[in-house]
């Protein structure tokens, strides 16, 4: 299932900043990174404002600017000396699989037994194909080597809405020729 901008919203409100809950979204969102990316994201990874991902399907490293939301949800958690960003009650790295049940729980008490750890990368994809980032742009992003994985992911944007962006901007194109 590929969350909705309006799932994010519920999510949000039920799992304040403050929480691992909401920085594990907000960073999932953010990197775009699979549940074996996400549980080994560490403060050292930021650089200059930027998150450092290195995803391990396809060994391909990700830069990619912070985004507000996330830097706000890693601001709110109390300033400790560990080392991952997300981790367990203990302060340790969850597994692969604990993250991916965790944010199981986490859907679960939001009401989104729809929404899973996967989901969020396909809505990352989603969003970036709605606000008009090319394929090579997506992929930067999301790691994804191929542009027809990307789309896979993607295709569950908002057609009419790019199909007006497309209008939109061949109108223009249109209207700056005339001149």
């Amino acid at each position: 299932h590929t969350w909705t901008d309006d799932e994010i919203g519920k999510f949000r409100e039920h799992h304040p900043l403050g929480t691992m809950a909401r920085l594990t979204l907000e960073l999932g969102r953010n990197s775009s990174a699979r549940a074996c990316n996400l549980n080994d994201i560490e403060r050292s990874h930021i650089i200059r404002g930027k998150l450092h991902v290195a995803h391990a399907k396809d060994n391909e490293e990700t830069i990619v600017p912070l985004l507000p939301e996330t830097k706000a949800a890693i601001e709110a958690l109390p300033t400790a000396p560990i080392r991952h960003l997300i981790t367990t009650v203990f302060g340790k790295p969850f597994s692969d699989k604990g993250i991916s049940n965790k944010m199981r729980q986490w859907c679960d008490e939001a009401g989104l037994p729809q929404c899973s750890l996967h989901g969020l990368r396909k809505a990352t994809s989603r969003q970036l194909a709605e606000s008009g980032a090319t394929d090579a742009q997506g992929r930067a992003v999301t790691g994804h080597k191929k542009d027809a994985t990307f789309a896979y992911y993607a295709r569950m944007a908002d057609r009419e809405r790019l199909a007006e962006q497309a209008l939109s901007n061949l109108s223009k194109e249109r209207d700056s020729n005339a001149s």
